[in-house]
């Protein structure tokens, strides 16, 4: 009798049970992360009542360009320097449909906004009011960028869904659950409401890990493995954080932005800039820690389902083998992404000459040192936590038939 060939699919079908159990999570994920935004929102100062002065941020078309005056300087790469007088209307805001006064812009190679206008481009402009309807353009702060920014984004998600299918879609939820948990869930959280910085963000890094890895694998065995082991590395990364701060002096104050942070009263409601440093460590290390966490766990339930008579000792050694294949190109991911978020300061420094005595001992080299290598070792020491979780937790499911 001839058995009929299982075709072989490129996308898997989605199983609607596997779907909605983790629809479910999501959900609760999200009414947890919403209860706790508006929260905040209770707790936001309201604005004083009969105010109409500030300054504001608007979106401003420009009409035409009435005067222009633009040179090109050579000296500093051919930059447009000169003047622009714009005609604009605002589009944004309270004063949305007004043309103002015809605005003078001012491009300079060191002027902190050379934005180059044309007709018919969107543009931020500042706006400080007076009150009585009375307000002026400050400057032009920018061009709106965030229909691109969101095109791009879209493009990355369809790419992602497209070539992962069901793992993509996963993908996309888990990463914009975290990344509104961050923005609008816990950056609130520290500013507004005073909540402890480490403990708040310990809380937020486990919500938006767990429900991301739900997303990815289900309620099952792998994906909660993957979970545990990838929450203790996260948690190794803030601990090597805490610890080289306290030997080399480096904390939350020693940010370019501690300063900044003051300045403005984001501190008014109890919050702590000095843990702020190992925070950052902790986020920034989710990412590499979940993704090395899975395929280390992922490989223990591939050698166990070939042979499910397997000890944990030997499942351990085959998940410790994987992971240092993977864990030497994570690490030079991990610490080449620290490094090219500061090749412009690196390059400045080398231009100045600056000596090394000064170089090694600055807070910028303790900083980034620091926060790679912590995120790096959190990463590292993820592979025998996973390694000995899965093994151990494999190894005791029975054969099935």
């Amino acid at each position: 009798m001839k058995h009929k060939k299982k075709k072989d699919r490129l996308f898997e079908p989605i199983d609607r049970k596997e779907l909605w159990k983790r629809l479910a999570v999501g959900v609760l994920a999200v009414l947890i992360l919403g209860g706790l935004y508006f929260y905040t929102v209770k707790t936001k100062p309201a604005p004083a009542e009969g105010s109409d002065t500030g300054i504001s941020y608007e979106q401003a078309r420009v009409i035409d360009i009435l005067e222009e005056d633009l040179q090109v300087n050579t000296a500093y790469e051919n930059t447009i320097v000169g003047k622009q007088l714009l005609e604009f209307e605002i589009l944004t805001g309270p004063y949305a449909g007004d043309t103002p006064e015809p605005f003078e812009n001012v491009l300079s190679v060191f002027h902190n906004y050379n934005i180059l206008a044309k007709k018919d481009d969107v543009l931020i402009v500042k706006i400080n009011s007076f009150g009585d309807n009375q307000y002026e353009v400050g400057a032009i702060e920018n061009y709106h960028r965030e229909p691109s920014l969101w095109m791009f984004a879209i493009v990355f998600a369809l790419i992602l869904i497209v070539v992962g299918w069901k793992q993509g879609i996963a993908a996309v939820a888990g990463l914009a659950l975290t990344l509104g948990a961050v923005v609008f869930v816990l950056l609130p959280l520290l500013v507004q409401c005073g909540w402890p910085t480490v403990p708040t963000t310990v809380l937020i890094v486990a919500l938006t890990m767990f429900t991301s890895y739900v997303f990815i694998g289900g309620l099952h065995t792998k994906a909660m493995t993957s979970c545990l082991g990838a929450f203790c590395g996260v948690l190794v990364a803030g601990l090597c954080a805490w610890g080289a701060g306290k030997i080399v002096h480096i904390s939350g104050m020693n940010m370019d932005e501690a300063s900044a942070i003051y300045s403005v009263g984001a501190c008014a409601n109890g919050l702590t800039v000095r843990n702020l440093f190992i925070c950052g460590i902790l986020i920034a290390a989710e990412g590499a820690v979940m993704d090395i966490a899975m395929s280390v766990v992922s490989s223990i339930e591939e050698v166990h389902r070939i042979d499910p008579t397997l000890s944990s000792g030997a499942l351990f050694r085959s998940g410790m083998r994987v992971g240092r294949d993977a864990m030497g190109t994570m690490a030079n991911t991990l610490i080449l992404a620290f490094a090219g978020a500061s090749l412009n300061m690196m390059l400045y420094l080398y231009a100045i000459d600056v000596s090394y005595n000064r170089l090694i001992d600055s807070d910028f080299i303790a900083m980034e040192v620091i926060q790679a290598l912590a995120g790096s070792v959190g990463m590292i020491l993820a592979v025998p936590l996973c390694a000995l979780i899965a093994g151990v937790i494999f190894a005791k499911k029975k054969k099935t038939a």
